[in-house]
């Protein structure tokens, strides 16, 4: 059971590594096609969304190496942008966020276990 559980286990991480992959690349795409935003003409609304996505971002980078940082980071990130903007929830790809970020936690907690 142990050997079926830790190749599990890898699956789990692999999936989690390769949606943050995608899910940066979106959002290096958005900056590269729309540019930085210049902070000084965004409206208060779209500020508190840009920040949410940097913690997003930065909390999917820090999942590499602390995985339950990382996904906490990056679980409280989408919470912020969800509570900002309400209709994000039902979009395609923000949701994407708050799964892998629970992907790493349970990952780490799964891990531990093992170990």
């Amino acid at each position: 059971m142990r050997q079926e559980e830790t190749k599990f286990l890898r699956i789990v991480r692999l999936a989690a590594r390769v949606l943050s992959a995608f899910l940066l690349f979106i959002i290096f795409l958005f900056f590269f096609g729309e540019g930085f935003p210049n902070p000084t003409t965004l409206t208060a609304k779209e500020l508190l969304l840009f920040a949410a996505l940097i913690i997003m971002a930065a909390g999917l980078i820090i999942s590499v190496k602390r995985e339950l940082h990382g996904g906490v980071i990056t679980i409280i990130g989408y919470l912020f942008f969800a509570v900002v903007n309400k209709s994000v929830v039902a979009g395609p790809i923000f949701p994407m966020f708050f799964v892998v970020g629970l992907l790493y936690i349970f990952h780490w907690w799964k891990w531990g276990r093992l170990t």
